[in-house]
C-alpha cells in the first residue's frame, strides 16, 4: 500500500480534481459506532464482462476492511468509533458497547463478493506506451492494467436510542435509519501494484508493463485494499449524500443552522430544531453532554410557529444555545431531544463539535 498511497498523494498535489473524492460540505452531526465488517464470499459464479481469467482470487480480511471502513467514514462524520465485540457476539453486545461509547448510530456492513477475476488491458494502456519509449520506469506509475469481479456493501444504519430500548434490542426496521448498497465491478492496478520480483523490473525495460505481473500474489493483495478503500469511500460518501435521510428518520423533527457562536455570552452552540406538524404536535425535553459527563437539560428559546402550506401542516421552530465554556477538552457535545407522542414519546440524539465554527448541519 505504501507505493499507491505515495504516487496518490503526489498525484493529488498536482490534481486539483483530487478533492472531488471525499464528499464535501461540514461533517454530519452523529457519532457513529461501525461494526465489524461481515465477510460474505458467493459460491455461484457471476458473468465477468471483460478480460480474460487469472490465476489469483478474491479474498479480504474482515480486520482490514474494517479498518478501511472507519477510516473512510472519518470524513462524513463528527465522531466515528469502531465496535470490537467478542467474537460471535449478537445485536445485544453490539448495542451495548455502541451505548458506552455513546454513539447516535450503528453501521452494519456486509461485504459480499464472488472469487472470481478476469483481467484486462484498458484504455491507459495505449496513452502509457509513449511513456514506455521514453524508458519503461516512467510507464510503472499509470494504472493501465484492470481487474473485473463482483462485490458490493450492504450496509443498514441503525439508531442507537431505538435500538437499545428494552423492547427492541435488536437492530431491526423499528430501528433503522437508512439501507443502502454500493457495488464495484472493476478495480485498476498500476505494475509497481502488480510486480513481484526483479525479474518483472528488468523485463518491464523491454516489454510494456501492462503485459506483465498480471497475476502476481502482490497483484492479488493489492486489489484487496484497493477494492475495500474504494468500497468504504463510496458508502462514506453515499451516507453523506442522504444525510437529510439520516436526520430526519423514525422523527419528526430535524436541526437546522446549527453552528458555534462566541459572544458577549460566552461560547455555544446554537440553532433549532424544526418540528413537521401532523404526528406530533410538541418537541419535549432538549438534554446535552459532554464527552465523560452526564446528561443536564438545556431550555428551548422562544419557540415560533409556521402556518400550514399546500404541503406541510405547519411547523414549530425551537431554537436553542447550548453552552460550550464547561467542555473542557471535550471535542463534541451531544445533544438528545424529545419528542411528544399521543401516548409515548421517541427521542434521537445528534452530536457536533465544540470547536468547529459555522454551519454544521445539513
Amino acid at each position: 500500500m505504501i507505493r499507491r498511497t505515495t504516487l496518490s498523494l503526489t498525484l493529488c498535489v498536482l490534481l486539483p480534481a483530487c478533492a472531488t473524492q471525499q464528499a464535501r460540505g461540514p461533517a454530519l452531526p452523529f457519532h457513529i459506532a461501525v461494526a465489524p465488517v461481515n465477510i460474505a464470499p458467493s459460491s455461484v459464479a457471476p458473468p465477468l464482462d471483460d478480460g480474460s481469467s487469472v490465476d489469483i482470487a478474491l479474498a479480504f480480511d474482515e480486520a482490514e476492511v474494517s479498518r478501511m471502513l472507519v477510516d473512510g467514514l472519518r470524513s462524513s462524520f463528527v465522531r466515528v468509533t469502531p465496535l470490537t465485540p467478542a467474537e460471535g457476539a449478537g445485536d445485544d453486545a453490539w448495542l451495548d458497547e455502541a451505548s458506552a461509547a455513546r454513539a447516535d448510530l450503528i453501521v452494519d456492513v456486509t461485504l459480499r463478493y464472488h472469487p472470481a477475476l478476469s483481467s484486462s488491458l484498458n484504455d491507459r494502456f495505449w496513452l502509457n506506451l509513449p511513456l514506455f519509449a521514453l524508458g519503461g520506469p516512467f510507464s510503472w506509475f499509470v494504472a493501465d492494467r484492470s481487474y473485473h469481479f463482483q462485490a458490493e456493501f450492504d450496509a443498514g444504519v441503525f439508531d442507537v436510542t431505538t435500538a437499545a430500548h428494552p423492547r427492541v434490542r435488536v437492530l431491526e426496521d423499528d430501528s433503522s435509519v437508512l439501507r443502502l448498497d454500493r457495488p464495484l465491478e472493476e478495480a485498476s492496478l498500476n505494475f509497481l501494484d502488480r510486480a513481484d520480483g526483479v525479474g518483472s523490473y528488468f523485463l518491464s525495460l523491454i516489454v510494456p508493463a501492462g503485459f506483465l505481473s498480471r497475476s502476481s500474489e502482490d497483484a492479488s493483495t493489492e486489489l484487496q485494499s484497493v477494492i475495500s478503500q474504494e468500497l468504504s469511500a463510496a458508502l462514506a460518501r453515499s451516507l453523506k449524500e442522504r444525510g437529510q435521510d439520516l436526520t430526519r428518520s423514525l422523527v419528526d423533527f430535524y436541526p437546522v443552522g446549527v453552528h458555534v457562536v462566541s459572544d458577549d455570552a460566552g461560547r455555544a452552540l446554537a440553532g433549532e430544531f424544526v418540528l413537521d406538524l401532523g404526528n406530533a404536535d410538541e418537541l419535549g425535553s432538549l438534554r446535552y453532554r459532554f464527552e465523560n459527563g452526564e446528561f443536564m437539560t438545556a431550555e428551548w428559546g422562544e419557540v415560533s410557529l409556521e402556518a400550514p402550506t399546500n404541503r406541510t401542516k405547519g411547523r414549530k421552530l425551537y431554537p436553542f444555545r447550548i453552552p460550550l465554556d464547561g467542555a473542557g477538552d471535550s471535542r463534541t457535545v451531544q445533544i438528545e431531544v424529545e419528542q411528544l407522542l399521543a401516548n409515548a414519546a421517541s427521542r434521537r440524539t445528534f452530536t457536533y463539535s465544540t470547536t468547529q465554527a459555522g454551519d454544521l448541519d445539513r
